[in-house]
C-alpha cells in the first residue's frame, strides 16, 4: 500500500471517530441534537466522496483494500440510517439499510463485510419489527442466522472486521477475541428478535426453540442478569409443561435452581453485609417463585399420569387437573426496554 492510501485511511479513521461523537450528541432531543445531525450528514458525505475516490484509484490494484472501502461505505450508510431512525425518519432509514444490503450482497461472507452485514440485518429487522412487518423481519433474521451458521461451520479462526476496524489502516491487526465477543452478542440479539417475532406470529414451538437458544447462549457468555435469566427459564418451563414436554421443562427448572444456588452462595460469602441482606431477601423471593414452578411441574406430571391411568382403565380421560394454577405473567417490552416481549401471548396455565 502506498503512502497516500495509508494517509487516506488515517484521515477516514479520524473522521469516523468524530461521527461516533456526533452520534452520542444527536441522541439528545434538542437543538444541539439537530445541529449534530446536520454536521454528521455533511461529514458522512465528505467521507463517502473520499472513499469513492480511493476506490477509483485502487480499482485495478488491491482487491482486499477495495473490499475494505466497500465495507467502510456500508458503515457510513449504516450510521446514516441510525441517525435517521433516531430523529424519527424510520422509513428513510429502512430505505438506506436496504441499499446497504444490496451493496454488501456480492461479497456477503468476505471477512471485510460479514460482520457489517450482520449489523445491518440486525438493525433493519429491528425497524421492521417496530412497524409490524413481521414476515420480512423474520426473513432477514433467518438470513442472518444462516450467515452465522456458515461462519461457524468453517474450520480454524476466522478473521473479521468490525465497523471500527474497517477504518483502521490495513497494517493494524484486528482484535480477534474482542471481535468474536461482539459477534456472539450480535447473534444473540438477532435470536432474541426471532423469539419476539415467533411469539407475535403465534408460532410457539419456534418461540420455545429460540428462547432455549438465547438462554443457553447468554448463560455461556455470562452476558445476562441472573434474575432475568432465572425468570425467563422458569417461564419457558411453564410453556413447555403445556405441551407435556416434561423433560425439557425439568431441564430448565433445574438450570434456574442451579443459577439461584450459585448466586446465593456468592452473596453469602461476599464482604458487603448491607447489600447482601437486601440481595438475600430478593433471592428468597425468587426461590419461592422457582419453587412454585416446581410444584406446578409436579401437579402437571400427576395430572397427566392420572389422565393416562384413567384412560387405560375406563377409557374416559379425566381432565380435572388440566388447568391448575392459571397464573398470568408480565411480559417484557421489547422496544421500550431492549428485551424481547418474550412471553406475551404464549399459552400459560
Amino acid at each position: 500500500m502506498d503512502v497516500k492510501t495509508e494517509s487516506d485511511f488515517e484521515t477516514l479513521s479520524s473522521q469516523y471517530s468524530q461521527i461516533k461523537i456526533l452520534e452520542n450528541i444527536e441522541k439528545s432531543a434538542s437543538e444541539t441534537g439537530t445541529l449534530a445531525d446536520r454536521e454528521m450528514k455533511n461529514l458522512l458525505e465528505t467521507m463517502e466522496t473520499r472513499i469513492d475516490d480511493m476506490a477509483a484509484e485502487t480499482a485495478d490494484r488491491d482487491g482486499a483494500v477495495r473490499l475494505r472501502l466497500v465495507g467502510m461505505k456500508c458503515a457510513l450508510w449504516y450510521e446514516r440510517a441510525k441517525s435517521l431512525a433516531n430523529t424519527g425518519r424510520e422509513t428513510e432509514a429502512i430505505e438506506v439499510l436496504s441499499m446497504t444490503q444490496k451493496l454488501i450482497e456480492p461479497s456477503l461472507t468476505g471477512p471485510e463485510l460479514v460482520f457489517m452485514s450482520l449489523i445491518v440485518l440486525n438493525h433493519h429487522s429491528y425497524l421492521l419489527s417496530k412497524r409490524g412487518e413481521l414476515d420480512e423481519c423474520q426473513a432477514l433474521l433467518e438470513k442472518a442466522e444462516r450467515v452465522y451458521q456458515g461462519l461457524t461451520s468453517q474450520d480454524g479462526p476466522r478473521q473479521m472486521f468490525t465497523e471500527g476496524d474497517l477504518f483502521c489502516a490495513p497494517s493494524t491487526p484486528t482484535r480477534d477475541k474482542e471481535t468474536a465477543e461482539k459477534l456472539e452478542r450480535l447473534v444473540t440479539n438477532n435470536l432474541q428478535m426471532l423469539v419476539f417475532v415467533h411469539n407475535k406470529k403465534g408460532d410457539h414451538d419456534k418461540f420455545a426453540k429460540y428462547s432455549h437458544l438465547v438462554l443457553r447462549r447468554t448463560l455461556f457468555m455470562k452476558d445476562t442478569d441472573p434474575v432475568v435469566w432465572i425468570t425467563r427459564a422458569t417461564m419457558l418451563a411453564s410453556y413447555l409443561l403445556t405441551k407435556n414436554r416434561f423433560r425439557e421443562a425439568r431441564h430448565h427448572l433445574c438450570a434456574a435452581s442451579a443459577i439461584l444456588d450459585q448466586k446465593e452462595h456468592e452473596i453469602n460469602y461476599s464482604e458487603e453485609p448491607d447489600v447482601n441482606e437486601e440481595r438475600r431477601k430478593e433471592f428468597q423471593q425468587h426461590r419461592a417463585d422457582v419453587a412454585k414452578y416446581w410444584l406446578k411441574y409436579c401437579l402437571f406430571l400427576l395430572s397427566v399420569s392420572k389422565t393416562r391411568m384413567m384412560g387405560m382403565f375406563y377409557n374416559e380421560p379425566n381432565q380435572f387437573m388440566e388447568h391448575v394454577w392459571m397464573q398470568p405473567f408480565q411480559p417484557w417490552d421489547f422496544h421500550a426496554g431492549g428485551h424481547p416481549q418474550d412471553f406475551a401471548g404464549v399459552p400459560q396455565v
